[in-house]
Formats: C-alpha cells, structure tokens, sequence
C-alpha cells in the first residue's frame, strides 16, 4: 500500500503543538535528499535554508528568483512528513523593477481572551502561523511581525514593534515603544523597559532597559556614571 503523507493542515497542527510544547530544533535541509535524512533522524519539523539552497546551485544567497524558490519549497513540502518552516528572506525578492512581494502562506491563529487595541497590526505567518496567546492583552498602535509567536498572558504597551519570527514565552511584559529584532527569544517572565532597543534573546525573568538593551542594574550603574562624567565636566 502506497505511504500516504499528512495534509497540508495536518502538519500545521502538529507545527502548532510544537510551539506549544516549548523549544525544539528546526534542523536546515537544503533539498530533498538532506531532507529526507534529518526526517530519519527523529527531527519532528524542519526550516528551508535561503543561503543553502542558493550555495548549492552556485547562487549568493538571495540571488534565486522567487518562482525558483516557490518551486523548491514545494519540492520540500512533498519529500516529507514533517511540518517545514520556509525562509523567505525579507519576505520580498529584488528586481530591476522593484521588490516583488513573496506571498504569505501562514495564518495569525489568536488565542482565548485576548485583547488588542486599536490601529495594532498582526502580520500573518509567511510559513508558519503567527501565533497570540491566550490571556495576551496587546495595546494600541503594536506591530507583531510575521512568525512571531506569544505566549500566554503577554502584555504588551502601546507602539511596541516585534520583528519577524521572535518567540515570547508565557508572561512577557514590554513597556511602552519597546523595539524587538528579530528571531529572538525571549524567556518566561521577562520584563523589557519602555523604549527599549532589544538585539539578544533575554532569559527567563530577567528585566532589561536600554538600547541597546542590557540587565537593569547594569543599565543603573551606567546611567549613575554618566551623570558623575557629566558633573565633574561642568565643574
């Protein structure tokens, strides 16, 4: 009996509950054999790699057209079973006659009791879904970027930005215009200031301040030092 492999739908389900279930490697096959490899492996999803795939055919990365790469996602899509996160770079490709938007494949998948305020804009997933947890309350004028994933009870402040694939875990608290780069993490109950500039993953319950961010009790000794430099100039 011919192997029959999982629905589209199917792998965005387990894709789903893998998010759910806390961290886990997304190994970078570059084309189906490697594919298939790590699929033996026990890996239980996979991430496309840009660069890969432009190395292998001699290319710099980002220099494949967009129909070449749709083709080869999905190549990738169909030599295995497991759920396949695409790199799509910017999520446009160059042109001479401009940038070409790359479609965007995912879904925004909103969690219960969740509040978000007015003029916030959610980026669907480009492969993967964006996901909202439950219990997140979102204020006014938030840009979550595409891929991004909350956690549960996130609060986030108004005119907060988080780039495109950053992962937050439960309880995350951003102030008032923090801005987050992205394919971050940042850990469970950690608390980033308002205006923040965050460029490195935080761990789990720290509280960081700054741009770019660093731990609020270094981010207090350097304030106190430049005060005393400021001080002693004027003397």
């Amino acid at each position: 009996m011919p192997h029959v492999r999982p629905s589209i739908a199917d792998k965005r389900r387990v894709f789903h509950k893998l998010h759910e279930s806390g961290c886990f490697v997304l190994p970078n096959p570059w084309d189906v054999g490697s594919a298939r490899l790590l699929q033996g492996l026990g890996f239980k999803a996979l991430a496309t790699t840009s660069s890969g795939f432009a190395w292998s055919h001699g290319h710099p990365d980002g220099g494949m057209s967009r129909d070449r790469v749709l083709d080869h996602l999905t190549d990738m899509v169909e030599a295995t079973d497991l759920p396949i996160n695409a790199d799509f770079e910017n999520g446009f490709a160059p042109d001479p006659a401009g940038p070409i938007k790359v479609p965007q494949l995912g879904r925004v998948v909103i969690g219960d009791d969740v509040d978000i305020g007015a003029n916030t804009t959610i980026d669907r997933g480009s492969g993967r879904d964006t996901v909202i947890g439950s219990g997140s309350m979102i204020d006014n004028l938030v840009q979550i970027g595409h891929n991004v994933v909350l956690g549960r009870c996130c609060i986030l402040a108004g005119q907060v930005g988080i780039s495109g694939s950053t992962t937050l875990d439960d309880f995350v608290m951003i102030g008032g215009q923090g801005g987050l780069a992205g394919h971050l993490h940042i850990g469970r109950g950690a608390r980033i200031a308002a205006k923040s500039g965050i460029m490195r993953d935080v761990a789990a319950g720290e509280t960081v301040c700054g741009s770019p961010a660093v731990p609020l009790p270094e981010f207090m000794r350097q304030t106190a030092a430049l005060q005393r430099l400021a001080k002693k100039k004027d003397r």
